[in-house]
C-alpha cells in the first residue's frame, strides 16, 4: 500500500507542478462559467431568426395610459408597429381594453389567444412626458413563456419600452411570465446544458489521462518503472487514484462555475428557483461522471502506445457521449432503465433536478450505477497492466 501512495504523490506532484495541466484542470470550469453567464443574451437574440415573417402578433394594452387625452393612442403602440414594420414582420394586431378586463385578457394570454399584456398605471404616459412630480409609473408586461413566439414579442416590447419611456419602472415586484413552463429553459435544460457540462468534463479527463499512461509509454519510462520491485497493481492504483483525485477538482471547478451561473441562466428568463439541496445532487451527480470518465479515460490511456494514439480514441468518444447527453431533449428516458445508461444518466437527472422534479430512485441508481461502472473499469484498467503485450507496446 506504501507504494501505492508513493505513485499517488509523484502523480499528484508532476500534475499540480505543470502549468498546461494545471490550465487544463481550470479552463472547462472557466468556459462553463462564462458561456451559461451570456447564455441568456444570446439566447434572446436567437429568437430574432426563429419568428415566422407572416406571424400576426396578439397584443394587448391597457386603455388608461392617458386619460387626460382619452381619444390619443398609447406611443408604445405606435412604437411597436413602427419596429414591427422595420423588421419586416407582419403588423400586429394591437387591441385595448381596461382594466376591469384585466383577468379575462390575462386568461387569454395564458390560453395563448394572445401573444402580449401591457398593463399601465393610471395616467402612465400622461406622467411621463409632461414630468409630473409622482412617484415613478410602472408599466407590466407579461407573456407566456410555454410560447416562443410570447417569448420572443417579449424581448423585443420590453426593449421597445425601455428606449421609448424614461423615469419609470417595468414589471416592478411581479413574475411576468404567465406560462406553465417556461419555453427557453426547457430547450436549454433539455439539450445545451447536459450536453455543454458533460462535453467540458470529459474534455478535462482528455487532457490529463492520455499523459498519465500513453505519455510514460511514449518517453519509455513506463518499462524502466515496471522493473523496479512494485506489483503492477499497486502501479495501477495508485495512478488511478491520483488522476481521480485531480480530475475530481477539475470536476469542482466545473461544478462550480456551473452553480455559480445558474441563478443569472435562469434568472434572467423569469423563472429561478432551485433550492440549496439540488445544488448538492448536481454537484453529487457530476463527480461520480468525473470518476467514471476517469476510469474509462485510463483503460484506453493503458491500452493506447502513444498520446496521440489515445487521443485518437478518446476523440470520437467525446461525440458519442455528446450525442448520448442530448438524448433526453428528444426521447422519454424517465425509464427507471435509463437510469444504468452512464451519461444518460446525468444528462436527464440534471435536467430534472433543475426541473425540480427529481426521482429519488432514478437518481440513487444513478449515481450507483456510475459507481459500479467506475469499479469495473478500474478492474479492467488492473488487468491491462498485468498484460504484458499492452503495457509494453511500442
Amino acid at each position: 500500500m506504501s507504494k501505492t501512495f508513493a505513485v499517488f504523490k509523484k502523480e499528484l506532484r508532476r500534475f499540480f507542478s505543470d502549468k498546461r495541466m494545471l490550465m487544463a484542470l481550470i479552463l472547462p470550469g472557466l468556459l462553463v462559467f462564462l458561456i451559461y453567464y451570456f447564455l441568456p443574451d444570446l439566447y434572446a437574440t436567437s429568437f430574432a431568426s426563429n419568428l415566422n415573417k407572416d406571424y400576426v402578433a396578439n397584443i394587448a394594452i391597457s386603455d388608461n395610459y392617458d386619460k387626460e387625452n382619452e381619444n390619443s393612442s398609447s406611443l408604445l403602440e405606435g412604437a411597436i408597429l413602427s419596429v414591427f414594420e422595420n423588421l419586416d414582420y407582419a403588423s400586429p394586431n394591437i387591441v385595448e381594453f381596461s382594466l376591469e378586463e384585466e383577468s379575462v385578457t390575462k386568461d387569454k394570454l395564458v390560453k395563448k389567444e394572445l401573444d402580449l399584456m401591457i398593463v399601465f398605471d393610471d395616467n402612465f404616459e400622461h406622467i411621463i412626458f409632461n414630468e409630473i412630480s409622482v412617484s415613478k409609473p410602472n408599466i407590466d408586461i407579461f407573456y407566456n413563456s410555454s410560447s416562443g413566439e410570447s417569448t420572443y414579442i417579449y424581448s423585443l416590447v420590453f426593449s421597445i419600452s425601455e428606449q421609448l419611456y424614461q423615469s419609470f419602472t417595468i414589471n416592478y415586484q411581479i413574475d411576468p411570465d404567465v406560462g406553465e413552463q417556461n419555453y427557453a429553459i426547457m430547450q436549454v435544460v433539455a439539450i445545451i446544458l447536459p450536453m455543454l457540462t458533460i462535453s467540458m468534463i470529459f474534455s478535462s479527463t482528455l487532457q490529463v489521462c492520455p499523459e498519465a499512461i500513453a505519455g510514460e509509454k511514449e518517453r519509455g519510462t513506463l518499462s524502466s518503472i515496471l522493473v523496479t520491485p512494485i506489483k503492477r497493481s499497486e502501479f495501477a492504483l495508485g495512478k488511478i487514484l491520483a488522476l481521480i483525485l485531480v480530475s475530481l477538482v477539475s470536476g469542482t471547478i466545473t461544478g462550480a462555475g456551473l452553480l455559480i451561473s445558474l441563478p443569472r441562466l435562469y434568472g434572467s428568463m423569469g423563472s429561478f428557483a432551485m433550492p440549496p439541496s439540488s445544488y448538492i445532487l448536481l454537484f453529487l451527480v457530476l463527480l461520480t461522471l468525473v470518476i467514471f470518465f476517469v476510469n474509462v479515460a485510463m483503460c484506453i490511456s493503458t491500452f493506447a502506445k502513444s498520446i496521440k494514439e489515445a487521443t485518437s480514441y478518446l476523440g470520437p468518444l467525446l461525440i458519442v457521449f455528446m450525442v448520448i447527453a442530448m438524448l433526453p431533449g428528444f426521447l422519454d428516458v424517465s425509464n427507471i432503465g435509463f437510469a444504468f445508461v452512464p451519461v444518460l444518466n446525468v444528462s436527464y437527472v440534471m435536467s430534472s433536478i433543475v426541473y425540480g422534479t427529481v426521482d429519488a430512485m432514478y437518481l440513487a441508481f444513478s449515481l450507483l450505477s456510475n459507481i459500479i461502472f467506475s469499479l469495473i473499469f478500474i478492474l479492467i484498467d488492473v488487468k491491462l497492466f498485468k498484460c504484458e503485450s499492452v503495457v509494453m507496446r511500442q
